[in-house]
């Protein structure tokens, strides 16, 4: 097998996610479509902590999936213990990179979660 592009890797890992999620799927769709907007506003920190503080189950599915992302072997965060302490406690340099790998993701997560919405 050929190696993966690191896009063809995103895909993979959200679209595994997507197929498994036990929440309705148009308001996941609805929520990630807001998430990168929200990123480039007011960055990662504060857009993982406001979706954590989400009571529904879609906020937290994309959360749980953007953690595991960003920290996987050779992801930005990898073996940190949580995103939330990832972001606290790494400089501004990983913090942009994880915020740029989380923006690149997130538009896997909106695009395959919108394919898979009527499925």
């Amino acid at each position: 097998m050929a190696n993966k592009t690191i896009d063809q890797l995103r895909a993979a890992h959200a679209l595994k996610h997507i197929k498994n999620l036990q929440c309705d799927r148009s308001k996941v769709v609805s929520y990630a479509s807001s998430l990168p907007t929200m990123l480039l506003t007011n960055g990662l920190g504060q857009t993982v902590a406001f979706c954590m503080g989400k009571s529904e189950q879609e906020y937290k599915e994309l959360i749980r999936m953007l953690d595991d992302w960003l920290r996987s072997p050779g992801r930005p965060y990898a073996g940190s213990k949580s995103l939330l302490d990832a972001i606290t406690e790494h400089d501004m340099k990983r913090y942009m990179l994880a915020q740029t790998e989380a923006l690149a993701y997130l538009t896997w997560v909106k695009k395959l979660a919108k394919a898979l919405e009527e499925v």
